[in-house]
């Protein structure tokens, strides 16, 4: 995976590399296959369109979303375990003024592999390999001006002495790639933006990628783009998978995912379709702690599920306050092409600075993973791609629980960012604002090692979270830790009773404290179970945390017990079946708890990485004479008792009497507003006589209240801390608010 930051003026390129493959190491056949089902789909959506379904196991699944392992097949490990009884000599014949080789692959079908660079290639190469047949895959690099040229030699017969001869010149075919704007007009040049472009070349027969190319310029006028290429005839075994993002444009920044191309026997060009962009704009809550807040975005392109490269960019500079800190053009269609292209919009609010040895690290703040649907609109998915930087170097490459999940048990990493429950499209409720809410905290037990993420309401993850949250550890009952999360660099215990309580506070809900309070309990022999996911949906199945009438308005959830499991220096989580889940409500801050009905459905178990599917109703919560923000507890506990319980303060809020609208068509007028210390009140005409004055603030309580019949009058509410406040008449029956706002 390659990860970058720049600015306008600079930029820091780093490399973090996804090796699915490597020479000489063992390759067993394992991949998942999901299918699931939408209420909103004439019929079902399959990650994978077609497989063999005898060579899989279903493991879950009735009628609803299924997930299918494919069986395990023993496939031969390398030359290592086998007589190399071949010799391949390779002779590479190309102009050294002009090329340079930059990389080489030789690899078969069996899991054989060796692969060499610039540092390490030798001319001839020799190589001492056991008989069969082999793909030669060699790329000639421009030393200045001009395209790369790639040789591809197919089903090379290598016997006891076998000679190929390459050649750059065999790479007759010219491959371009074209990207046009919103505009229909070719990218601009000259202008303060760059381009990253990725390539992957897939060997369809035994599904690896045996290149990964990168590109990262400025564009230039005149002169054809470095990722176009040249490339000899090649059979339908590869296919080339390919997508260019655009950064730094005033306009915003662009993400293109072009059509996958099987075989090439001629010239090929290709380009996106301008109809086909989705403008996309989102604005993110700022979060308490950090100095920094910088529009950014984390892609991932995929085929067949597997990861093949991820990108994390910021186009740097800090967001001014009004601005959408994220404003995006994107093309990565869900067409039913085996590539994929998903597309994270990000802001940076916090950076750390270690020495020059260690360097900083930045903390996104990501929402949902979106895609365009090739008429303007975009689609959400459920945010389960998340590849978070921690402080911890240890654990910067997989640091949150269902990353691993996506590594399965042969290593291989595996990207489902979709869960079709809890994904939403357009129809999301307009007073949704991504990052305007208290995340759930998501945990998980790497041997002794705590792993935590925030997520947010709608998917999003909250990483600046993770430094604003407190950690108390208590072994047996007794305190031997206490202090922040991100300085917590000890091991767990691994006996007795073990209690983890984590508090985040670091948000602020309509001038209302959040926080989550998380409390984990468990043996240390017995990991505890965990929320994955958490929303909140109207009974037009919007995506909100606000309800003018609980009919119909549900909340959802996703949780499960896991247990990871170590190969060598890495692993995987797996799912444990078990885990039951509870909740309650009660009014913000009172801590008086009711039971909320819950539901299991095992029908909408999708994959591990997103547990068990609950639905609990909200019908049962009464209206009240104002508006009412209310706390949330989910108490996740398995088959033997292990718990993690957390409470969401707030997490929903439900409209009252005097909900969003006026119950009269007449109004009062209030100025200024907002107000420091007096406000000036006047009352309409239609309210005569004696009336009722109030004041409440958003959790329903009165501060205030008075019987009157002045016309017009001040009052003075200095002493209110800051914060939004409802002011209300109220005369023979007939109710007015207004909401004002304390500064």
């Amino acid at each position: 995976m390659k990860h970058f930051y720049f600015s306008r003026k600079t930029f820091l390129l780093g490399l973090l590399s996804f090796l699915l493959f490597s020479g000489g190491e063992a390759l067993t056949a394992q991949e998942i296959f999901t299918e699931h089902f939408s209420a909103d789909q004439t019929g079902s959506t399959k990650f994978q369109p077609t497989f063999d379904v005898d060579t899989y196991t279903k493991t879950q699944g009735k009628k609803g979303d299924q997930i299918f392992i494919k069986n395990q097949n023993s496939v031969p490990s390398s030359s290592q375990n086998k007589i190399s009884d071949g010799n391949l000599n390779v002779n590479f014949n190309y102009d050294t003024t002009e090329y340079y080789i930059s990389s080489l692959l030789v690899f078969n079908e069996s899991g054989y592999r060796y692969a060499a660079d610039y540092y390490s290639i030798t001319n001839p190469l020799l190589l001492n390999i056991p008989t069969g047949n082999y793909d030669i895959i060699t790329e000639f690099s421009p030393l200045n001006a001009g395209q790369t040229h790639t040789v591809i030699k197919e089903q090379q017969n290598v016997q006891t002495n076998t000679t190929v001869q390459v050649n750059p010149t065999e790479a007759v075919n010219h491959f371009s790639i074209t990207g046009y704007n919103e505009n229909g007009d070719l990218f601009p040049a000259g202008v303060s933006g760059y381009f990253s472009f990725q390539r992957s070349l897939y060997f369809n027969p035994t599904d690896f990628v045996t290149i990964g190319d990168y590109f990262f310029t400025s564009p230039v006028d005149g002169q054809e783009p470095e990722w176009n290429f040249y490339i000899n005839n090649v059979s339908n075994r590869y296919s080339f998978i390919q997508s260019l993002i655009g950064t730094g444009f005033p306009e915003g920044t662009y993400f293109t995912k072009f059509k996958t191309v099987t075989g090439v026997n001629n010239d090929i060009s290709i380009a996106n379709n301008p109809a086909d962009w989705s403008h996309h704009t989102q604005k993110f809550q700022r979060t308490k702690v950090g100095n920094t807040l910088a529009s950014a975005n984390f892609t991932a392109s995929a085929y067949k599920g597997k990861l093949l490269n991820g990108w994390r960019s910021s186009a740097g500079g800090e967001i001014n306050p009004g601005d959408d800190p994220f404003r995006g053009y994107v093309s990565n269609r869900r067409d039913g092409d085996l590539a994929d292209l998903i597309v994270t919009p990000a802001i940076i609010d916090h950076y750390i600075q270690y020495s020059p040895t260690t360097g900083g690290i930045e903390f996104f703040t990501k929402a949902n993973p979106v895609f365009s649907d090739g008429t303007g609109k975009i689609l959400y998915g459920s945010g389960d791609v998340s590849f978070n930087s921690h402080a911890d170097p240890l654990y910067a490459t997989f640091p949150y629980l269902s990353d691993d999940y996506y590594r399965v048990a042969n290593n291989e990493t595996l990207l489902f960012p979709v869960h079709p429950k809890f994904s939403f499209d357009n129809m999301t409720s307009p007073s949704v604002i991504l990052g305007n809410n208290v995340p759930i905290t998501v945990t998980g037990f790497e041997n002794n090692k705590l792993k935590i993420t925030n997520k947010g309401r709608y998917g999003e993850t909250r990483e600046t979270d993770y430094l604003a949250t407190q950690i108390e550890l208590k072994q047996n009952g007794n305190s031997i830790i206490s202090g922040y999360l991100n300085d917590f660099t000890n091991s767990l215990p691994s006996s007795g009773d073990i209690e983890i309580i984590l508090t985040n506070a670091n948000t602020l809900i309509e001038g209302l404290q959040g926080k989550n309070t998380t409390t984990i309990s468990y043996n240390a022999t017995d990991l505890p179970p965990t929320l994955q996911h958490l929303q909140f949906r109207n009974l037009n199945n919007e995506v909100t945390n606000t309800f003018d009438s609980t009919q119909g308005a549900t909340v959802r959830l996703a949780a499960g017990d896991f247990k990871y499991n170590s190969i060598g220096a890495n692993g995987y989580f797996s799912y444990e079946a078990g885990n039951n889940v509870a909740l309650s409500y009660s009014k913000y801050n009172q801590n008086i708890w009711a039971p909320l009905g819950v539901t299991k459905y095992p029908e909408f178990f999708q994959m591990p990485a997103f547990g068990d599917y609950y639905e609990g109703s909200l019908e049962g919560i009464a209206k009240e004479s104002t508006n009412v923000w209310y706390d949330l507890k989910v108490i996740c506990t398995d088959e033997n008792g292990n718990k993690q319980e957390q409470i969401i303060s707030p997490a929903f809020k439900r409209n009252g009497t005097l909900a969003v609208e006026n119950n009269s068509k007449s109004s009062f007028s209030v100025y200024p507003n907002p107000f420091s210390e007096t406000i000036n009140i006047k009352i309409p005409d239609d309210i005569k006589g004696s009336y009722t004055f109030k004041v409440t603030d958003l959790t329903g309580k009165t501060i205030y209240t008075k019987s009157q019949s002045n016309q017009s009058f001040s009052w003075n509410g200095s002493f209110l801390i800051k914060g939004v406040y409802i002011l209300t008449i109220e005369n023979s029956g007939k109710i007015i608010a207004e909401k004002v706002m304390k500064k």
